[in-house]
């Protein structure tokens, strides 16, 4: 789901009020800046029922470049790790809903490949 399409899921449920396009997409970016200004302020950022974003310190490291071999120094930094609360660790184990497919019509009007379809469409070269 790209943010257009959060956004406009926002505006489509909002039963409160009629949210404008512009009014939806403010809310959105406001409640993400709210996020990340806490987690550079504090450690942590909880949100009951969907999860908790977390702050980690990552220490100044050694590793070696791939290709070469060469050791390289990584500076100590910083980064965001998601931790998902109970309610939704299930809602996204539970398997979704399977739909009884209607194109059994249609593969029967598209004709199968055959190996002499093949052969005689290319040449009779393999691809490779």
């Amino acid at each position: 789901m790209t943010k257009a399409e959060f956004v406009e899921k926002i505006r489509e449920n909002s039963t409160k009020a009629t949210l404008t396009q512009a009014a939806a997409n403010e809310i959105v970016d406001h409640v993400f800046d709210l996020v990340s200004a806490t987690l550079t302020s504090e450690t942590s950022f909880r949100f009951p029922g969907f999860g908790t974003f977390t702050l980690k310190r990552l220490p100044a490291r050694t590793v070696r470049h791939p290709q070469t071999g060469q050791a390289l120094k990584v500076k100590a930094s910083r980064s965001v790790s998601f931790r998902p609360a109970t309610k939704l660790r299930k809602a996204v184990a539970t398997p979704p809903v399977k739909r009884k497919k209607a194109a059994t019509a249609t593969k029967a009007a598209t004709p199968k490949k055959t190996a002499t379809a093949t052969k005689a469409a290319t040449g009779g070269r393999r691809r490779a």
